[in-house]
């Protein structure tokens, strides 16, 4: 349905000319029999590059010049204020980290009878243990656990997993998270740790201390971007990456990636270096980003 309603959209508007940069299934043929010329960008022969510059490359080919500057964004400061008001009424005072355990298949309705097919996912009990070392190193930070309403599931069994005596400082805000919001808790935040989804792509080009979890996918085309560095942490499986290629739908692990618990600690300390960094900037009185200050990007953090 959604086919034909562009399809609609586009004979309407009278465009003279369509330019794909990816192939739909049906979706060109059918724009062309609607009388409009298709040009098949997608057709030249790309370098292998990141999605941006890829994107820049083709558009490039066709005479139209793009910018080069890597995606930044800024939250707007009454978000980031309400916030950082909702984290105190939570009780969470000190410095927080956003985890991000959910993607776009975790929206799906038949999920939680299906979670095997989540190609981008994370065991729960893993990021359980993730949250148990953060808040054991430091008893001044909170965690967060963002996501959509429908990944409240995902969020509260986590929660669930967590040691009794911490739980009071990880709180779940799936309930709370339109986009503008998510953007003011995240120039809040110390860190963000996520799986491949759109939110960690938020967080990088916010300038959020990023360690990004790749599974079936490309990090060296798909991985977040932004102002400052990220973390990315490949799987351990020597197959991958393997989304978006016919090995996917013969896979054996269902698409699931795996670490191990040297991968945990790993991921600690990149949170914990990120911490230490702010710190330090804190304490020589330069660039102080605290939760009382929502970051801009003129912050420099990693």
């Amino acid at each position: 349905p959604h086919k034909a309603r562009l399809c609609e959209l586009i004979q309407r508007r009278h465009y003279e000319a369509v330019y794909a940069f990816d192939d739909v299934p049906g979706l060109l043929d059918r724009i062309e029999r609607s009388g409009t010329v298709v040009h098949r960008c997608f057709t030249f022969t790309a370098p292998r590059l990141h999605g941006l510059a890829s994107d820049a490359w083709v558009l490039a080919q066709l005479g139209i010049p793009s910018p080069h500057a890597l995606p930044t964004v800024r939250s707007r400061p009454a978000d980031a204020q309400a916030m950082q008001s909702r984290l105190r009424d939570l009780g969470c005072a000190g410095p927080v980290v956003v985890f991000q355990p959910g993607n776009s298949r975790t929206l799906h309705p038949l999920h939680r009878f299906r979670p095997r097919r989540n190609l981008k996912a994370w065991p729960v009990d893993s990021w359980a243990a993730v949250a148990e070392r953060l808040l054991t190193a430091d008893p001044t930070v909170s965690i967060a656990l963002a996501g959509a309403p429908s990944e409240t599931s995902t969020a509260e069994a986590i929660h669930q997993l967590v040691p009794v005596q911490l739980r009071s400082r990880v709180v779940v805000l799936t309930n709370e998270l339109p986009v503008p919001c998510l953007a003011g808790l995240l120039s809040l935040a110390i860190g963000c740790i996520s799986v491949d989804t759109g939110p960690a792509h938020l967080a990088a080009a916010l300038g959020c201390p990023l360690t990004v979890l790749f599974g079936p996918a490309d990090p060296d085309i798909m991985a977040p971007a932004g102002p400052q560095p990220v973390a990315v942490l490949r799987s351990g499986v020597a197959c991958s990456p393997c989304y978006g290629t016919k090995r996917r739908r013969t896979c054996q692990r269902k698409g699931r990636f795996e670490y191990g618990v040297a991968s945990i600690d790993v991921i600690v300390e990149r949170v914990r270096d990120a911490y230490v960094r702010i710190k330090r900037l804190d304490v020589h009185g330069e660039n102080i980003v605290t939760q009382k200050q929502p970051r801009s990007r003129q912050h420099g953090l990693l």
